[in-house]
């Protein structure tokens, strides 16, 4: 059996190799192993599998289903990157009642056997230097907000070279000092080049601080593991609120803008007076993540501490698409 590649791509096992059923011709390794070879465009020998049907290796494929189709499975580690050209070549011994053994590719072989099938597993050849890179890359959870559900995240590049993320594999929250088990909820992942916008179907309970996601990208440099975020930047999305429409940071700005926190005038001069009623508004948009939310949260923090035992009070308010948010007032005593 033979089969020719005819664009560039990366090959994973099992490979399946089967022969329609007929007229009572079966798989056999009595007289003779079975064999897969892969050759490049030149003839030369990229892989061989050999061993004996029905071995682990090379198990059989029952005729399940009546289907008259039947053969082997030959299993091999890794991937293997082929070109345009390359060829496939299956060599299995079959067995007739009543008929001497004799090999599908001898060229006299007259036996009723019919048309064969080739099934593997297969992906566009990447056009980067190094593909396949797995990565794992965490975030801790903004101060405030370590109890709050996950609506999903975020990862874009944080440097400057070319490449494109594959797939999101799992992910994972960071728990005793070692990754915990996959999250089950399901997720959303449309990816764009080396963007990620992750979002689980459901809101997820975090069960520490510390999230990661797993992922495969290809690129033009190799992307030290032990290294991840000076190559990529990772952010959360929140749900401010259990089953509410409004959460932080949705269509996340990943650089906030110079100065975003420096007022454009001056503050005006307040009477030097106690019980003072005054209202601070909390930014809950894009535009000030990442640089920006726990410099927010301080100065607001630092207001209020400033205030104690003068009798006045502070409302806390939030905008983000619209307004008003999620507030409320609370005396300094």
């Amino acid at each position: 059996m033979r089969h020719t590649i005819t664009k560039d791509i990366v090959v994973s096992g099992p490979l399946e190799a089967k022969v329609e059923y007929q007229n009572g011709f079966d798989v056999t390794g009595t007289h003779g192993a079975a064999e897969l070879r892969i050759y490049d465009p030149n003839g030369r020998e990229i892989r061989t599998v050999q061993g004996n049907p029905n071995s682990d290796r090379i198990p059989a494929v029952d005729n399940t289903g009546g289907n008259g189709w039947g053969g082997l499975l030959f299993r091999f580690d890794g991937e293997i990157a082929v070109s345009a050209g390359s060829t496939f070549e299956v060599d299995m011994v079959f067995h007739g009642r009543g008929k001497n053994n004799v090999r599908r590719q001898n060229p006299n072989f007259q036996g009723p056997l019919g048309p064969g099938q080739l099934k593997y597993n297969a992906r566009p050849k990447s056009r980067f230097a190094h593909p396949g890179q797995r990565l794992a890359s965490c975030t801790r959870s903004l101060s405030g907000f370590s109890r709050t559900d996950l609506n999903g995240f975020r990862i874009a590049p944080n440097s400057n070279f070319s490449g494109e993320i594959k797939r999101v594999i799992e992910t994972r929250f960071y728990v005793n000092g070692q990754l915990g088990n996959p999250i089950r909820e399901p997720l959303n992942t449309p990816i764009d080049g080396l963007h990620v916008d992750g979002r689980f179907n459901s809101p997820v309970r975090q069960q520490s601080s510390i999230f990661c996601v797993i992922f495969e990208v290809d690129a033009d440099k190799r992307i030290d593991p032990n290294n991840v975020s000076a190559d990529f930047m990772m952010a959360l999305d929140y749900a401010v609120l259990s089953g509410a429409p409004d959460n932080i940071l949705t269509n996340t700005v990943l650089e906030a803008p110079r100065d975003w926190d420096r007022p454009q005038r001056r503050n005006p001069e307040l009477p030097k007076q106690c019980g003072l009623n005054i209202a601070v508004v909390m930014d809950a948009s894009n535009s000030i993540f990442p640089n920006g939310v726990q410099a927010m949260t301080d100065s607001a923090r630092a207001v209020v501490t400033r205030l104690e035992g003068t009798g006045s009070s502070v409302g806390i308010y939030n905008f983000a698409s619209e307004a008003p948010g999620v507030g409320g007032v609370f005396r300094t005593g």
